[in-house]
């Protein structure tokens, strides 16, 4: 590596180690015990349908699942052991868009991800198009809905 790759590289690990640090005091701390939002996560889980897909990318021309259909095959059962979840956007320290998903449960306990939104590009559609992609995965990833494709296209 040349010098000022290797100083461009130092740079920006430095900057990570403090989003890292950043991000990290932006989730929102669950109460230490979080027994009953494990146990109504477990039961709902048991009743989860697998995602099916509805969306097709035109680009791709391949089907996948947007947010929507993740939801309709876990919400009743989320809902029926007490759990709920949200999105919230932030700003971040570095002024980059933050966004949050929380599982909530009805005694209290939460848990949640965190994740910058880092658009391909600079405007409104490619923001919309990356938040959108992002709440699937967030969503996805707390609460333990499966899809029947894998979408590693988008």
């Amino acid at each position: 590596m040349a010098l000022n790759e290797v100083a461009l590289f130092d740079s920006l690990e430095k900057i990570t180690k403090k989003l890292d640090v950043a991000l990290s005091s932006l989730v929102q701390k669950a109460p230490g015990d979080l027994k009953e939002l494990n146990a109504a996560l477990a039961a709902a889980q048991g009743e989860f349908k697998i995602a099916r897909p509805s969306k097709e990318n035109n680009y791709w021309k391949a089907k996948y699942e947007c947010l929507a259909d993740l939801v309709e095959a876990s919400r009743k059962p989320l809902s029926k052991n007490g759990l709920s979840v949200r999105f919230e956007d932030a700003v971040g320290p570095d002024g980059m868009t933050l966004l949050t998903c929380i599982l909530a449960h009805s005694s209290g306990q939460q848990v949640a991800s965190t994740i910058r939104v880092l658009p391909a590009k600079n405007d409104p559609r490619a923001f919309v198009s990356e938040n959108e992609y992002l709440k699937r995965m967030l969503y996805a990833g707390l609460v333990g809905v499966v899809a029947d494709e894998d979408d590693d296209d988008a």
